[in-house]
Formats: structure tokens, C-alpha cells, sequence
């Protein structure tokens, strides 16, 4: 019995590591192509997987240009295009005060969106880069 469940946890990690690697390398091959020039910067307002409260709705009337997309996992709901990076990450703080608390800044790149951090880590050739500008929240647990 103890073989069966040492087993049954070394598959567990091994799949695991496997599934990590990959996706880090998926990234780092999409880093040879980046374009930043065509990067659009925009606002998730948030994923709703069934109706999107009413207090929601009227302030994303308010906003104007929001467009919602539907996924497998619901509709998510993004602002218009900004200028630049900048602009985006100045713009940030006034949505979540509105009350979107999902809200995040995103990357559109070609048929993709990325988080800011994401985007960072392809144009960077697959290495962490912070900028001070752009605030980051860090959980610790």
C-alpha cells in the first residue's frame, strides 16, 4: 500500500514539473518575436461566469468602450485599447476603486493577452523584469 501511494505522489510531481517546464518554454520561445510595438495595453475589468451584477453593468455603461469576450469560463470584460503602458498602469487604481476588485492590467499581443508580468517575461527573453513605474502587489503566504 505505502508503494502504491509513494508512487501515486512521484507521478503527481513528475507530471507536475512536466506541465511547468513546458509552459515556461512556450513563453520563452514567443520572446524571439516580440514586437512591442504591437503590444495593446488594455484593463480586465473582470470574469463573470454567470450574469454580471446590475451595479457592474451600469458603471461599465458609465466607462463606455467595454467589450466583453466570451471563454469556456464565462464572459471577460476588457476596456478600450490605451495609449501606452503608462497610461494603463495609471488608470489601474481608478477601476478597482469603481468596484471592479478583478480588475488587472493586460497585454494584447497578436491573437494573445498576457498578464503585464507575462508580457514583461517574453520581451525580456524569458527573465523577471520589475519596473517601478508599473505597481506590483506581492502576496506572501
Amino acid at each position: 500500500m505505502k508503494t502504491k501511494v509513494l508512487f501515486a505522489a512521484l507521478l503527481l510531481c513528475v507530471s507536475s514539473i512536466a506541465i511547468a517546464s513546458t509552459q515556461g518554454s512556450w513563453i520563452k520561445d514567443k520572446s524571439k518575436k516580440v514586437d512591442t510595438s504591437q503590444a495593446v495595453h488594455k484593463i480586465e475589468l473582470g470574469t463573470f461566469k454567470a450574469s454580471v451584477p446590475v451595479k457592474l453593468v451600469e458603471l461599465m455603461r458609465q466607462i463606455g468602450d467595454v467589450n466583453p469576450v466570451r471563454t469556456e469560463n464565462g464572459s471577460i470584460y476588457y476596456t478600450s485599447p490605451f495609449v501606452n503602458e503608462d497610461e494603463a498602469a495609471k488608470q489601474l487604481p481608478k477601476f478597482v476603486s469603481l468596484g471592479f476588485d478583478q480588475a488587472r492590467h493586460v497585454v494584447q499581443y497578436k491573437n494573445d493577452v498576457f498578464s503585464l508580468r507575462q508580457f514583461n517575461y517574453m520581451v525580456e527573453g524569458g527573465k523577471i523584469k520589475d519596473d517601478t513605474k508599473v505597481p506590483v502587489i506581492r502576496l506572501w503566504k
